[in-house]
């Protein structure tokens, strides 16, 4: 306390109730209400006012004990009662115990000290007389009575906003100089200080108000703004006549200078004792920010061990820091009274000096546990990048089916038993007291995290990720987790394979040495076996001639000392190396070694019947011409090729025989609807196929199926039509005619390869070979090996739903099909015919996705025709076995030309012959109309029906914007639908399994999927939720309902249309169109969130389309005939009357829109 004159002290109010005359303990810093020493009314007549108007402002970026109580003017006696809990705060003083949470809470405080009058009693009134209540002098309850009161109002305004660890310190310091220099001219010109350019609007935007006051405000400032803004207001705060004014400052009298019996404050204490004591607080308010710190990282938040110990030294440290205001607060009444000697707070300091929270034990644990978070973030942060997320509960991942293999990086000593925590329990419990120095355990400790931890870590995180990247190993699931070890200290990498009930820490095998010869004859190489580590299961000698790029690989046997490798060429320089082979089937390679057989590399000649062909055969290849549709092969194969290579042309015969077989086996059924199988060649309806007039050899004639590669000069074809139009059973019936040798009987292999399989390959493994694909797509192929000589075929179905784009300007050449690369890297590359050049290939694709393949690449462009009325009756006959059945359908799809003209496509009819009869009453209209009919009918069966295709909708949604095919069981289960196998036998979906026997699943067909998108869109629009509608923000639909009927409805119909081909998502934005139809919801009513009438919307959004139609270029017919397409789906009868009044005034279309109408088919 700072002593005016002799007798007098002044002190801060602190929101305290003071009042002239109020009795005031100064051992306790607390007032005696309800005594005093005079008459009341007579003390109101002494009293002496004076009117003292001042205000000041101070801002301070610190957050200190020292420099709060300094802002708040409170001496070192007073701050030492507040550190003891003698003294409870209101009003602005409040702003004392607001301490930062964290460092990284960048803090700016404001504050205001406005006085408006002084009041204090007139000495005369002092006289021993006027005293009414001697007693006070001998009950020991008080030491001064308050003589003086200054009257005014404070205010604290505490600006603060987080700093995450990514933000550049530089740029965080500018922008709190700009908001600090703001504060400052306060006090000179609040309309000044609300006057911010842009960089000072941003700096000060993202920091947060707190308020702190003497007075109260209709509402607290939260923001920069508000702040400002409350300070035009403050004189109205404090009344007309500052009568809401609160006491700032008190000046207390001694009373025993009133009468000699009084109690005094017989001593304080003294200031370096009251800076030793703040300095113990202020050090455990900084271990607590820390703490909170660590805790917010993510080493704490992914690791429960971690977070727990940093949790418990943060509880720790504010118990004990309770205790000790407990004491400190028992101890200074008696030390001010002279009860107990000041050398007592020597004591509780020096005890504080031997406690396991003292400045120095805090400091080194805190520093240590921010170095091993540090390193810990470090670790995952790379894990993460390389494709391994954080997961706590790992037999939660094991009980799941679908892992085969899990491999986890683990930190291992993160539970490990901390010594100073354990002190700190035993500090705190009440046993505690009393305990000296003696006592205490030493706390210095080291950290788990030494040098050679750090160095085992290091090695680990490079072997993890290794394996990761490993293409030989088997599929795996890669997760980052903790478990105590104690014999791995620090992390290791653990192991759960399938097959082995318990995890093993993996090691990864030692590189083996380089292979070292012993001997080399002319056909073989005998090689020294090196000793293999224990980590090496399986050793294997790979040798190649240097410039082949393909490997062949010899197993070593146990205890085996040299390996001899045969059959080689004579004369001809080889790459040898050895392979290590560990756990998972990571594998570790040796240096290449090099070795030269003896001997000469030997040419011969061979004349062929003719006398005139002559084949040249080395060491190692044998090449034969390469035109597969010279006849000439046919004689080459008997003539060239020496009795060994004949009895292998004999079994390339017998395997393309089974293989045949195989295909026959595959593709003679078709599998439509759940539990019905067909025979292809039963229900075959053969359709018309057309060349395009920008093919490269085009005689405007149509095709026939098996005839598609016949004419000179044909390697590649695609095959284009509209979704539906029955490529796939095309190609399907060509490769059985194949395989029963109906047809293209010179052809040894056909490999059928549809593009959705090549996604499951792309997302399974980053690079392989095209022998690889071939292993992956057909068993039992590895051995297979396809010559110069032999005609192949390769058909790739659906370019639409390959996912990644088709670079053919940057990718790398590849020319051998055992060289690996990226899928679509070995597709370009095919397609080049710079891999396997002397294949033919035949692509299927949608319209839109075909213009990926630029026309020199492409030696015929064909295109599928649709059914026409004969072929459409044939089909239904086909279909449809019950006679009535099919006359009824036959008969009802006559009488509807809209129906007619879409059965054109055979899609469509083999959804109208799986409509069940009860729906014929009301036929579907439109696209949408009958994909909704099907789903009804697919899904009549499954429970919980509603649920299942919402949660198919979202996963279909998400693949189309993520182009991916694939999902898991998993992806469902998280939708909040388990029962895959329903959903697989209403033929909505289907399982795939990968070559790891990994079950996936893909929906039946791109149309349904995109459909079922459709359907979720419309179920979040129809919900009208904002979150969710940001979800189809990359569709442009997050306008909901807007979309399709606000007065901006061009340029959001522009923008979805654009946005939705962009994707190749044609169909999604037509059935969405076709969803907000009435009768398209009053369909789905059973599955579908029923939206607001919308038959208005849709009349607007057809004559909004039309507008757009007749304000289209006459040069861009496929913007048109999407706009006509889009009319089909909100129904065409609109459209229909619009062209006949166009029409008869006497109005003609221009020529790009009669393009555009003969599309309608009608």
């Amino acid at each position: 306390m700072a002593t005016v004159g002799v007798d007098v002290i002044e002190t801060a109010a602190l929101g305290r109730c003071f009042q002239l005359g109020m009795l005031y303990d100064c051992r306790k810093d607390a007032l005696i209400p309800g005594i005093t020493l005079w008459d009341p009314e007579k003390l109101q007549q002494s009293i002496r006012t004076r009117p003292q108007i001042n205000t000041d402002f101070q801002v301070t970026a610190s957050d200190s004990i020292e420099d709060k109580s300094s802002l708040m003017n409170i001496n070192g006696s007073l701050k030492l009662s507040l550190l003891g809990g003698l003294v409870n705060v209101t009003g602005a003083a409040r702003y004392l115990n607001d301490i930062k949470k964290s460092f990284r809470q960048r803090r700016l405080t404001l504050h205001l000290h406005s006085t408006c009058r002084f009041e204090e009693l007139t000495m005369n009134y002092f006289a021993p007389e006027n005293i009414i209540n001697k007693d006070v002098f001998d009950n020991d309850t008080a030491t001064h009575v308050v003589t003086a009161v200054l009257y005014g109002a404070d205010a604290c305004f505490l600006f603060d906003r987080e700093v995450s660890a990514d933000e550049n310190k530089n740029t965080v310091e500018g922008e709190a100089k700009l908001v600090l220099e703001k504060l400052r001219l306060i006090s000179g010109d609040v309309d000044a200080s609300l006057k911010m350019d842009e960089a000072q609007k941003h700096a000060v935007g993202k920091y947060t108000c707190t308020f702190y006051g003497d007075f109260q405000l209709q509402s607290n400032p939260t923001s920069f703004e508000d702040a400002l803004k409350v300070f035009t207001d403050l004189p109205k705060h404090l009344g007309e006549k500052k009568e809401l004014a609160v006491p700032l400052r008190v000046w207390l009298y001694p009373l025993d200078k009133l009468h000699s019996r009084a109690s005094k404050l017989q001593r304080d204490v003294g200031m370096d004792l009251i800076i030793a004591i703040e300095s113990v607080f202020e050090s455990l308010n900084t271990a607590g920010m820390r703490c909170s710190d660590l805790l917010k990282d993510s080493p704490a938040l992914t690791f429960p061990a971690f977070h727990d110990k940093i949790q418990q030294m943060k509880q720790n440290c504010f118990k004990y820091k309770l205790k000790l205001m407990k004491r400190l607060g028992s101890l200074l009444p008696n030390i001010r009274g002279y009860l107990l000697k000041e050398t007592t707070l020597d004591e509780l300091l020096q005890e504080h000096e031997d406690s396991p929270f003292r400045r120095s034990d805090l400091a080194e644990w805190l520093k240590e546990r921010e170095r091993e978070s540090d390193v810990i973030k470090s670790v995952l942060r790379q894990l993460e990048d390389a494709g391994a997320q954080a997961e706590v509960d790992v037999d939660l991942i094991l009980m799941d089916l679908e892992v085969d293999n899990l491999v986890c990086f683990t930190f291992t000593s993160l539970d490990w038993t901390d010594v100073l925590l354990l002190q700190q329990n035993a500090w705190l419990s009440p046993s505690a007291q009393g305990r000296n120095n003696e006592d205490r355990p030493d706390a210095k400790q080291k950290s788990w995290l030494n040098p050679e931890i750090l160095k085992t870590m290091r090695n680990n995180l490079k072997t993890f990720k290794n394996l990761i990247d490993s293409e030989d190993r088997k599929p795996a699931r890669f997760i980052v987790s903790w478990r105590e070890m104690e014999n791995n200290p620090g992390s290791c990498v653990l192991l759960y394979e399938s097959e082995c009930d318990e995890a093993v820490c993996f090691i990864p095998p030692s590189q083996p040495v380089s292979p070292v010869t012993e001997e080399v004859t002319e056909e073989g190489v005998v090689v020294k076996v090196p000793p293999p580590c224990p980590a090496t299961e399986e050793l294997r000698l790979m040798y190649k001639p240097k410039h082949d790029s393909f490997w062949t690989s010899k197993p070593v046997m146990k205890d085996q000392h040299t390996v001899t490798l045969t059959d080689l060429s004579a004369g001809t320089e080889y790459e040898i190396k050895y392979a290590a082979v560990g756990k998972l089937y990571y594998t570790i390679y040796s240096d290449v070694s090099e070795v030269t057989t003896e001997g000469s590399n030997v040419t011969v000649n061979e004349e062929s019947s003719t006398g005139r062909g002559e084949v040249t055969r080395s060491s190692q290849n044998l090449k034969v011409l390469k035109n597969p549709a010279v006849p000439m092969i046919k004689k080459l194969k008997t003539s060239v090729i020496d009795p060994q290579s004949s009895a292998q042309s004999q079994s390339s015969v017998s395997s393309s025989q089974m293989f045949k077989l195989r295909l026959k086996e595959e593709f003679q059924y078709l599998d439509e609807n759940p539990g019905e199988r067909r025979i292809l060649s039963d229900v075959f309806i053969e359709q018309h196929i057309t060349e395009d007039p920008d093919s490269h050899i085009s005689d405007d004639r149509h095709i026939m199926r098996n005839d598609v590669f016949k004419g000179q000069h044909i390697r590649s074809v695609l095959l284009k039509g509209d979704p539906g139009t029955g490529k796939t059973v095309t190609v399907q019936k060509f490769i059985l005619d194949w395989a029963e040798e109906k047809s293209n009987t010179d052809i040894d292999y056909i490999f059928p390869i549809s593009f959705q399989k090549l996604n499951i390959i792309r997302e399974t493994v980053k690079k392989c070979s095209f022998m690889e694909i071939l292993q992956r797509c057909f068993e039992n192929t590895e051995h297979l090996k396809l010559s110069d000589s032999e005609r192949i075929m390769l058909i790739f179905d659906g370019l639409d739903e390959f996912k990644l784009p088709l670079d053919f300007t940057n990718t790398k050449k590849i020319t051998d099909k055992h060289e690996p690369d990226s899928v679509s890297g070995l597709l370009v590359n095919l397609i080049m015919g710079n891999l396997l050049p002397n294949a033919q290939i035949w692509i299927t694709s949608r319209p839109a996705a075909a213009n990926q393949i630029p026309d020199r690449f492409i030696d015929r462009v064909t295109e599928i025709q649709g059914f026409d009325d004969q072929q459409k009756e044939e089909f239904f006959r086909k279909r449809i076995s019950d006679q009535r059945m099919s006359d009824k359908v036959i008969n009802h799809i006559q009488k509807s030309p809209r129906i007619r003209s879409m059965c054109y496509l055979p899609d469509y009819c083999r959804i109208i012959a799986a409509i069940p009869e009860k729906m014929f009453s009301d036929f579907p209209k439109t696209l949408t109309q009958m994909y909704s009919r099907l789903l009804l009918a697919q899904t009549e069966l499954i429970p919980e029906r509603r649920d299942a295709v919402v949660a198919l909708g979202r996963i279909a949604f998400h693949l189309l914007l993520n182009a991916n095919a694939l999902f898991c069981c998993e992806h469902l289960k998280k939708c909040g639908f388990r029962d895959e196998g329903a959903l697989i036998r209403s033929a909505i979906i289907k399982k795939i399994e990968d070559q790891s026997k990994r079950v996936l699943l893909c929906f039946v067909d791109r149309r349904t999927q995109e459909f079922l998108a459709a359907l979720y869109a419309t179920e979040v629009i129809n919900g009208n939720n904002d979150l969710q509608l940001k979800d189809l923000s990359s569709v442009g639909l997050n306008h909901g309902e807007s979309c399709f009927t606000h007065s901006n409805y061009c340029d959001y119909f522009s923008e979805v249309m654009r946005k939705a081909l962009e994707r190749q998502m044609d169909l999604f934005f037509f059935f969405c169109l076709g969803l907000t139809l009435d009768s398209s919801q009053k369909d789905l009513k059973v599955l579908l969130k029923q939206g607001e009438s919308s038959s208005s919307s849709s009349k607007e959004a057809v004559q909004k389309i039309k507008k757009m139609i007749m304000g289209s270029s006459p040069e861009n017919t496929d913007r048109l005939i999407l706009l006509f397409d889009a009319l089909k789906e909100l129904d065409e009868r609109y459209l229909i009357q619009e062209i006949k009044t166009q029409l008869k005034s006497g109005l003609k279309p221009s020529p790009a829109q009669i393009s555009a109408l003969v599309n309608l088919d009608e």
